[in-house]
């Protein structure tokens, strides 16, 4: 795209009213604003939006026609009409984290990142093609030459993860090292796992969404990064287990081309 490729900051309830505008119900990332709001508060507050985007040349009125921006049009259909949607979550340690989507098309793609301090922000921008959007992902992840843990992976429920990621943050390594292998981990994988979550470096996720007919599919993964190297997880639908396997920089590039392409269509694929 050029330089004049659009791009805005919304707020959660601009976003709302310009997809209304379009035809939609919501843009699948938006948080929603008016979360146990009376009706007559939140045609309120979708009054005061709108007139926040005349202020700023969003919409316009033509006649006796409400008009949106040709460009953020372009951009906002380009989210809504997506078949498909990809969100990543990614925190360095003791950093705040981060929320992004991204929709592709064959027409033009965007990137929306959500900023929630102190208050929820949307901020919109184009992207030429679904490679552009694949490179802003390994960028995010600061996927690199990352080594793997020298162990082997296994199979844990969430619950346990979560009480050993715990454990390491209150007692240390050892302490979630018990947790693990309390939780049917192997003691080499165990230990090397409590390394990781008691000396992080970072932890994303990266879920992708397809949408062949009506309903959504949904494929993804999770990283953790530690000083040791780096791990995939992959949540088992329905069984609420996890499975952990140590990966370089390398396969976790590769597993995320392979769930971008799962997502697009065949015309997309990378």
């Amino acid at each position: 795209m050029t330089r004049k490729s659009p791009k805005m900051t919304c707020l959660p309830a601009e976003l709302g009213l310009l997809a209304r505008l379009l035809g939609a119900e919501t843009l699948i990332g938006v948080p929603n604003p008016f979360q146990g709001w009376m009706p007559d508060e939140i045609e309120a507050a979708l009054a005061k939006a709108q007139q926040r985007l005349f202020g700023r040349g969003i919409l316009m009125v033509e006649g006796d026609q409400l008009l949106i921006n040709p460009g953020v049009a372009l951009l906002l259909a380009s989210c809504l009409l997506a078949p498909a949607v990809f969100v990543q979550t990614y925190t360095r340690a003791g950093g705040a984290p981060t929320e992004r989507y991204y929709y592709a098309n064959d027409k033009i793609c965007a990137e929306m990142n959500i900023r929630r301090r102190p208050d929820v922000v949307c901020d919109l921008s184009a992207h030429r093609n679904p490679v552009a959007l694949f490179q802003r992902t390994i960028e995010v992840f600061r996927v690199a030459e990352q080594a793997a843990p020298a162990a082997p992976g296994g199979i844990l429920a969430q619950q346990a993860l979560a009480r050993a990621r715990a454990a390491a943050v209150d007692a240390g390594a050892a302490e979630a090292a018990v947790c693990l292998i309390d939780a049917g981990l192997d003691g080499v994988t165990a230990t090397a796992l409590a390394q990781t979550l008691a000396h992080p470096i970072a932890n994303g996720s990266f879920v992708a969404l397809r949408r062949p007919d009506q309903a959504w599919e949904t494929e993804g993964l999770s990283l953790l990064e530690g000083t040791n190297g780096l791990w995939s997880l992959r949540s088992r639908v329905g069984e609420h287990l996890v499975e952990v396997r140590p990966c370089t920089g390398q396969s976790a590039h590769l597993a995320l081309r392979a769930a971008f392409n799962w997502a697009l269509p065949v015309s997309l694929h990378m």
